[in-house]
């Protein structure tokens, strides 16, 4: 989306950048794995499949997506695809089965995938989820998200709860849990000061043509 094309979101753990081009091969590499094509109900893709999803999600302006670095590994001077540990993504509006929603507030489904296996259980699907959230909050104007999660995905549901998502409502038949969080702006305020988030518009455009796969 226009909002986020050449934004970074900075924290203390992580750098999210916008999906560009030359993170698809990493990126299908990840979604090649049936456990995390179950764990995000995603359907396999070819590469060029993805190259195309990829140039779509920089159009749709009902999807906000970033690539999540591992400041640690940007720091050291090594490649942006090396990296890459997992995405975050929102989307706007997204209609959840909610009893109590209100339509007055903006809302958003908010999805986090941490891909690689040596950066879970580490931060980086918290402070990833601050990020965007502070973000959206501040830029998209977004007043409540919604998570829909795999009953089986425990650590997620924690990880959630301790962020302060409530218990909405259990889906039985696609084995999900959908929680849902309010977030006023003077809590995420709050959330950007502790997690030093950094919002900077300098993230480069993609230069180079649609590859051959």
């Amino acid at each position: 989306m226009k909002a986020n094309r050449n934004v970074s979101l900075r924290g203390c753990l992580s750098v999210l950048v916008p999906y560009r081009r030359h993170h698809v091969k990493k990126y299908h590499q990840w979604m090649e794995s049936e456990e995390l094509r179950r764990l995000t109900a995603s359907e396999r893709l070819t590469l060029y499949e993805e190259f195309e999803m990829q140039k779509q999600w920089q159009k749709d302006e009902d999807k906000c997506t970033f690539i999540i670095l591992a400041k640690s590994l940007v720091d050291s001077g090594v490649t942006e695809t090396a990296c890459m540990v997992g995405d975050v993504n929102l989307f706007l509006n997204a209609i959840c089965d909610d009893p109590d929603s209100d339509d007055s507030r903006r809302t958003a489904e908010l999805e986090i995938m941490i891909a690689e296996k040596a950066f879970r259980h580490k931060g980086f699907g918290k402070e990833a989820a601050i990020l965007m959230m502070v973000f959206a909050v501040e830029v998209l104007r977004i007043g409540r998200f919604y998570v829909k999660i795999n009953r089986n995905n425990v650590v997620s549901i924690q990880m959630f709860d301790k962020l302060g998502f409530t218990f909405v409502s259990r889906d039985e038949y696609f084995n999900e849990v959908l929680m849902r969080l309010d977030l006023r702006c003077e809590v995420a305020r709050s959330l950007a000061v502790r997690h030093h988030y950094e919002c900077v518009d300098d993230y480069p455009p993609d230069r180079t043509s649609h590859p051959s796969v």
